[in-house]
């Protein structure tokens, strides 16, 4: 199928009308719509118009509709089914939750205090515990990527990069251990990313939560645990900072 045009506020596409534009990437759009019909709030996901002929792009898409689809959680966001005479082009639909990410929190100004994140850590683990019961590995865990709803549920977001244990197996086997770009390559924020997969080895359950560690660390502290750092950057590793020289209540 094709995929949809550039929205802006107001547009009416396949009987959504577009309340906001959420996400604006290199290969990503999200709106927030309505359901000219039903009344439903939800979120419309889709690629730029320029990636129509991105076949692997496209399957990424794909695949995080059927992984979305499996992993029925509360903790995740769930897909809207949509009739097949009603899509007139290529895009998902997913649940819409009212409140903000954990970056957005931060950036607000929100201070977490150590029960914050011991609390959030449990939330987090139920989510990314729904996935990895499947064998999804998310791959880029993240303040960003964590949604904390109004209604107080935790939701785990943006499975777009994410791939199953077998495909990251595969992966690693077709580069010899090599590293490479590839898209099933090792994709992320690179200051959330355990170390070993800088060098090229497969992502795995325990990269996912080394991330959750930086992401609670990040929560406490506002700063890494090995420093900021930036894509093709190779780090020394060594002892990291401990968060309680930025939080000194900060129990062992």
């Amino acid at each position: 199928m094709p995929l949809p045009p550039r929205l802006g506020v107001g547009d009416l596409f396949d009987g959504f009308i577009v309340e906001a534009v959420l996400h604006d990437s290199r290969e990503t759009l999200l709106y927030r719509v309505r359901d000219e019909i039903s009344g439903e709030q939800c979120v419309l996901k889709t690629l730029v118009p320029d990636l129509e002929e991105d076949e692997p792009t496209r399957t990424l898409l794909a695949r995080e509709v059927w992984m979305l689809s499996r992993a029925a959680s509360r903790h995740l966001p769930q897909v809207i089914p949509l009739a097949a005479d009603r899509a007139s082009a290529a895009y998902i639909l997913i649940s819409w939750h009212e409140g903000d990410t954990l970056q957005q929190l931060l950036d607000a100004g929100r201070h977490f205090t150590v029960s914050d994140a011991a609390n959030l850590g449990t939330l987090m683990l139920k989510s990314l515990g729904a996935l990895h019961r499947l064998d999804i590995l998310h791959r880029d865990i993240k303040p960003d990527n964590f949604h904390l709803g109004t209604d107080g549920v935790l939701r785990l977001l943006d499975l777009g990069v994410a791939v199953t244990g077998s495909d990251e197996a595969t992966s690693l086997a077709n580069t010899n251990g090599a590293t490479h770009q590839g898209h099933l390559s090792n994709p992320g924020t690179p200051s959330y990313m355990a170390p070993e997969l800088l060098s090229g080895t497969a992502c795995s359950v325990e990269s996912d939560l080394y991330a959750v560690g930086v992401t609670l660390y990040h929560l406490l502290t506002r700063k890494y645990p090995y420093g900021e750092i930036e894509p093709f950057q190779h780090p020394r590793y060594g002892d990291p900072v401990a968060p309680t020289r930025y939080r000194p209540e900060t129990p062992a």
